[in-house]
């Protein structure tokens, strides 16, 4: 039964991030896009490594003089070699906390979505996946409408049991990227 929990969860996914109600309470206040390279942690024998863009909306959950609170959503078209080649295409709602007011704040974040790419590997037993991610970086203020933001993340891709193979792939990212306040 277990093996089963994904789909239902997928589909939550998908009916929440396309419901009329979405749009009621997600108001972004940013816009941006990103460069992305990773490879992989645990693949046995061989590298994995990937590179792609990244473009990205975000609303504003809480704010004080001390953080920052926002609902991200990244948009991901990105390819891969090494261990296989292909394509990788996600959609990931993610929370980023960013610390402070100054013109240089740290961040944290995390996120989990729906992912889909073409690798034909032992360790993925699925092309339908699930990216989870969590990591940090810095936001650089350049001027009143545009950062400059580097980040470091640790992401895992797996198919979270819907298949019985599911060792999953974890890779070390890092990505550079402009954002762009309304």
């Amino acid at each position: 039964m277990s093996r089963y929990l994904p789909l239902p969860l997928a589909l939550c996914w998908v009916l929440l991030l396309s419901s009329v109600g979405w749009t009621a309470w997600y108001t972004p206040v940013e816009w941006g896009v990103s460069a992305y390279y990773h490879t992989d942690l645990d693949v046995d024998g061989a590298n994995l490594e990937g590179s792609g863009l990244m473009v990205s909306f975000a609303s504003r959950l809480a704010q004080d003089r001390c953080f920052t609170l926002h609902l991200r959503m990244e948009a991901m078209l990105g390819g891969l070699w090494g261990h296989g080649h292909g394509l990788e295409a996600a959609v990931v709602p993610g929370l980023r906390l960013y610390f402070g007011s100054a013109r240089v704040r740290p961040y944290l974040e995390g996120g989990v979505g729906p992912e889909i790419n073409a690798l034909r590997i032992r360790e993925l037993g699925t092309a339908f996946n699930f990216l989870s991610y969590g990591g940090g970086g810095l936001r650089f203020v350049l001027s009143k409408g545009m950062n400059l933001e580097l980040g470091y993340r640790v992401r895992h891709i797996s198919n979270a049991g819907i298949s019985e193979q599911n060792h999953g792939v974890t890779s070390q990212q890092v990505q550079v990227g402009l954002s762009f306040p309304f």
